[in-house]
C-alpha cells in the first residue's frame, strides 16, 4: 500500500512538472507570438498595403509580373518577426534589407525565362547584367518587389513597435496616388477599398494603443465610452467610404504623380540608362502634334475601339486633326510652318465667314494630347492656343521656319485666312479628362455650284499645291488624263478620279508599299488595295497631275453618338484620311475619296467649314500600349520639342512634400525638447505642480475645497489607465507638504522620478480629449 501511494505520489509531481513546464512553454509561445490585438494591427496593415499592391498587379504594367501579394506577406512577417525582437532598428533593417533582397532574387528569377538545362539562377544573372536598366522591364520588376517589401517591413515595424498606423497609411497612399494618377478612371475603385481599409487600420491601433479593448474586456458602465468609440470608427470608415462613391470622381491624375508615360519617357531621359521606366507601357496614349507633322504610308494599322475624344456638339462633324501640302513617294508632310499664340476667347484675325454658322463644341479629352480638334473653321476657344500657319517662304520644302509674332496687336496687323491654318495645338499637354470648348465655322455648298467653277488659281495656290516629285512615274499622271478626258470642270475630274479609284480595295491588312518606291504608284498598279491614306493621297497625286490643287487632312469622322450622354465618342477608330480641293471663290472643299458602303458621293465636306455626313470607316492608325502612328507616339520617338507637363514641377513638390515634413520634424523636435523639460523635476511639489499645470489645460484644475488628495482622487478617475501613478505623485507630494518629513529618501526620489516621466508623456497625450470631454466633479 505505501508503494503504490508512493508511486501516486510521484506521478502526481511529474503530471505537475509537466504542466508547469507546458504552461512556461505557452506562455513564452504567447510572448513570441504577441497580443490578440497585435495579430489584429498586422492584419490590418496587410490588407490596406495589399490593397495597394492588388491595384499595381491590376494595372499590368510589365507582363510577365513579380507576385507584389507574396513579397508583400512575407515583408509583413519579416516586420513582425523584427519588430517583436530586441533588436535595434538599425540593425531590423539590415537584416530586414538582406531579406528583401533574397526575396526579390526569388521573384525576378521567375520572370527569366530558361532552358530545361540551364540554370534558374544563371539565366536570372545573365539577363539582369546583360541588360541596361532601360532596355527592358526585369529593373522595373526589381523596383516594384524592393519597394512593396521595404513599405511593407517599415509599416509593420511602426505599428508593432510604435503603435502609429499613419506611416502605413501614409506609404500605401503614396502607393495608390502614383499608380491611380497614370490609370483611367475606371481604375479608381481601389481609392475607396484602400481608404475603408486605412481608416479601420488607424481606429484600431489608437485603440490598442489606449488600453481600449482591455476596457471592453473588463466591462463595467464607465467603459462604456470604449465601446462607443469602436463602433464610431466602424461607422465613421463605412460612412465615409460610401459617401466619397456619390462624389464625382475624385481627380487623381491632378496630384502630379504620374511618372509611368510621362517626363520619364521623353526623348531625352529615354536613352538614359538607369531610366527604369522606358520600356514600361503608358495606360494613357499620347497624341503630340509634333509627330504629326509626318505622315507615313508604312506607318502600321489598327481598328481599336478605345474612345480618344468626347466631343458635345449640337451636330455631327468631321473633327479635323492637321493638314498636309507637301507630297513625298513614302508620305506626307507639312512644309514650313509659324506659330500664332491667341488668347483664350480671343477671335482668330480675319475669321469672319459670310455664310454659314457657328458650330459651338466641347472636347473632352482620354489621353494626353496638344491638339486641338477642329470642326471646319477654327474661331477661338476658350484656353490659350497656338495657330500652327503655312510659312509664305519656301512652300514645299518641309522646312520650319522661325516663330512669327504673337499677340492681339500682330494678329490684328496680319489677318489670317482660315485656309491657312493647318493646326490648332496647346502650349502644353493636356492631361486625361481635361476639358475644353471651341468655337468653328460651318458652311455648305452645293455640287452644282461647285460644277460652275472656273480654273483660274491663285499663283501662291499653284505653286504651293500643285507641286509633285519628280521621281513620280508617268503612268500616273497618263492614267488621270485618261479617265478624265470627258470631264468639263474640275468638280467633273474630281468625280472621275474618285470613280475611278473606288473600284480599288480597302483592305486595313494591306502591305505597305515597299522602300524605294512611289506609294501612289504602288496603290494604284501594283498592290491595288489600301488604307484610307493611300485612297486621299491617290485623289489627291491625281488631281494634281491634272493641274488641281490639293492637300491631305487627317482627322475622326463624327463618332458615335451616346444617346445617354448627348456626345459624340471619338474612337481610334474612327481617324480617317481626306482629300481637300480648292475651289476659286469657295476655298477648300473636303471630299472622302475611301469607298464606303458602295457610295460614289464626292462632297463630305465643303470649304473652309465643311459639314461632315459619313459613315465611320477602318482608321490608319497605330494604337497600341505604346505608340500611336501618325497621330503621335508615345515612348523615345517622340521627335520635336521637348513635352512638358502642366502638372506640379521640381519646386511645386518641394512645398507639397518637403515643406510639410520639415514643420512636422521641427513641431516633432520642438514637442519632444518640452517635454524632456516637463519631465525634469526636482521635488515632490514640482511633480504635482507640474501635473495639476498640465490637466488645467484639460479643463481639471483643483477646486478650492479640495485636498491634494481628493483631486487626486479626481483626476485618477478621469484618467483610470495613470490612476496608480496619480496617487503615487499625490501621496509624495502630501507627505512632504503636510507632514514633519520634508524631504524623500535617495530610493523614494529614484521612483517618484520614474513615476512621473512615464505619467508627463501620458498626461500630454490626453489633455485635448479631456478638454472635448470635461468630467463633472465628484
Amino acid at each position: 500500500m505505501a508503494d503504490s501511494g508512493g508511486r501516486a505520489s510521484r506521478s502526481v509531481s511529474r503530471l505537475a512538472g509537466v504542466s508547469r513546464l507546458a504552461g512556461l512553454v505557452w506562455s513564452a509561445v504567447r510572448a513570441a507570438m504577441g497580443s490578440p490585438q497585435e495579430w489584429a494591427s498586422v492584419l490590418l496593415v496587410f490588407l490596406a498595403l495589399a490593397v495597394a499592391a492588388w491595384s499595381i498587379e491590376q494595372a499590368h504594367w510589365i507582363r510577365p509580373q513579380p507576385s507584389l501579394i507574396t513579397v508583400l506577406v512575407l515583408a509583413v512577417l519579416a516586420g513582425m518577426a523584427l519588430a517583436r525582437s530586441r533588436l535595434s532598428f538599425r540593425v531590423s533593417c539590415l537584416l530586414a534589407g538582406l531579406l528583401g533582397l533574397g526575396v526579390a532574387v526569388w521573384q525576378t528569377v521567375i520572370l527569366v525565362p530558361h532552358a530545361g538545362g540551364e540554370s534558374a539562377l544563371g539565366a536570372w544573372w545573365v539577363a539582369i547584367s546583360g541588360i541596361r536598366p532601360n532596355e527592358g522591364t526585369l529593373h522595373f520588376a526589381l523596383f516594384l518587389i524592393v519597394v512593396i517589401w521595404a513599405i511593407g517591413f517599415v509599416s509593420t515595424w511602426y505599428v508593432l513597435r510604435w503603435q502609429n498606423a499613419w506611416v502605413a497609411a501614409g506609404l500605401g497612399t503614396l502607393i495608390v496616388l502614383v499608380n491611380l494618377s497614370n490609370l483611367p478612371r475606371q481604375d479608381y475603385l481601389f481609392l475607396p477599398l484602400y481608404v475603408l481599409a486605412a481608416l479601420v487600420l488607424i481606429g484600431q491601433v489608437n485603440l490598442a494603443r489606449q488600453g481600449a479593448w482591455a476596457a471592453l474586456r473588463a466591462g463595467g458602465s464607465r467603459y462604456r465610452s470604449m465601446t462607443y468609440m469602436v463602433v464610431a470608427i466602424l461607422l465613421v470608415s463605412v460612412l465615409t467610404v460610401v459617401t466619397a462613391s456619390f462624389l464625382p470622381q475624385p481627380p487623381v491624375e491632378q496630384v502630379g504623380l504620374g511618372s509611368i508615360g510621362g517626363p520619364l519617357l521623353e526623348e531625352g531621359a529615354q536613352g538614359s540608362w538607369f531610366n527604369i521606366f522606358a520600356s514600361v507601357n503608358s495606360k494613357w496614349g499620347l497624341i503630340d502634334s509634333e509627330a504629326q507633322r509626318t505622315l507615313r504610308f508604312r506607318d502600321e494599322l489598327s481598328t481599336s475601339g478605345r474612345v480618344n475624344f468626347v466631343v458635345s456638339a449640337d451636330r455631327p462633324a468631321y473633327w479635323r486633326v492637321r493638314r498636309y501640302d507637301t507630297y513625298h513617294p513614302w508620305g506626307w508632310t507639312s512644309s514650313g510652318i509659324s506659330d500664332r499664340e491667341i488668347e483664350a476667347h480671343e477671335e482668330v484675325p480675319g475669321s469672319a465667314f459670310d455664310h454659314g454658322e457657328k458650330l459651338e463644341y466641347t472636347v473632352e479629352n482620354r489621353l494626353r494630347t496638344d491638339v486641338v480638334l477642329i470642326a471646319g473653321g477654327f474661331l477661338s476657344s476658350d484656353m490659350t492656343v497656338r495657330l500652327q500657319t503655312l510659312s509664305e517662304e519656301n512652300p514645299g520644302d518641309g522646312a520650319s521656319t522661325a516663330v512669327s509674332g504673337t499677340g492681339a496687336d500682330t494678329a490684328d496687323e496680319d489677318p489670317l485666312s482660315p485656309g491657312e491654318v493647318i493646326a490648332v495645338v496647346t502650349p502644353h499637354l493636356m492631361r486625361p479628362y481635361q476639358r475644353y470648348s471651341a468655337v468653328s465655322s460651318i458652311s455648305s455648298f452645293t455640287s452644282e455650284e461647285l460644277s460652275e467653277v472656273g480654273a483660274e488659281y491663285p499663283e501662291e495656290i499653284s505653286e504651293r499645291y500643285l507641286e509633285l516629285p519628280g521621281s513620280l512615274p508617268a503612268r500616273v499622271r497618263q492614267t488621270a488624263e485618261d479617265i478624265t478626258r470627258q470631264a468639263e470642270s474640275a468638280y467633273d475630274k474630281v468625280l472621275a478620279v474618285k470613280t475611278y479609284i473606288n473600284d480599288l480595295e480597302y483592305d486595313v491588312e494591306a502591305e505597305p508599299p515597299p522602300e524605294g518606291v512611289d506609294a501612289v504608284d504602288h496603290f494604284l498598279f501594283e498592290s491595288r488595295k489600301g488604307v484610307c491614306t493611300s485612297f486621299a493621297s491617290a485623289m489627291a497625286v491625281m488631281l494634281r497631275c491634272l493641274d488641281v490643287p490639293t492637300r491631305l487632312n487627317t482627322g475622326y469622322l463624327e463618332g458615335d453618338y451616346d444617346a445617354d450622354t448627348g456626345t459624340y465618342l471619338l474612337r481610334v477608330s474612327d481617324y480617317h484620311a481626306r482629300t481637300e480641293v480648292y475651289f476659286p471663290g469657295y476655298g477648300w472643299v473636303e471630299f472622302s475619296a475611301t469607298p464606303v458602303g458602295g457610295s460614289t458621293d464626292a462632297i463630305v465636306g465643303v470649304g473652309e467649314d465643311a459639314e461632315v455626313f459619313e459613315m465611320p470607316d477602318p482608321m490608319m492608325l497605330l494604337e497600341g500600349e505604346e505608340v500611336f502612328g501618325p497621330a503621335g507616339q508615345v515612348g523615345g520617338d517622340i521627335g520635336g520639342r521637348p513635352l512638358t507637363l502642366p502638372g506640379p514641377q521640381l519646386y511645386v513638390y518641394f512645398f507639397i512634400i518637403a515643406v510639410p515634413v520639415a514643420v512636422f520634424l521641427a513641431a516633432r523636435g520642438g514637442y519632444s525638447l518640452w517635454l524632456q523639460r516637463l519631465k525634469r523635476i526636482d521635488s515632490p511639489a514640482d511633480a504635482y505642480r507640474k501635473m495639476v499645470r498640465l490637466a488645467a489645460l484639460g479643463k481639471l484644475r483643483p477646486l478650492e475645497y479640495e485636498t491634494p488628495l481628493e483631486y487626486c482622487a479626481r483626476l485618477a478617475a478621469a484618467l483610470p489607465l495613470q490612476a496608480e501613478a496619480i496617487d503615487a505623485i499625490g501621496r509624495a507630494y502630501a507627505e512632504t507638504r503636510f507632514s514633519p518629513r520634508k524631504e524623500l529618501g535617495r530610493l523614494q526620489k529614484g521612483r517618484l522620478q520614474k513615476t512621473w516621466v512615464e505619467l508627463a508623456p501620458s498626461l500630454a497625450r490626453r489633455v485635448p480629449r479631456m478638454r472635448t470631454r470635461p468630467l463633472q466633479e465628484q
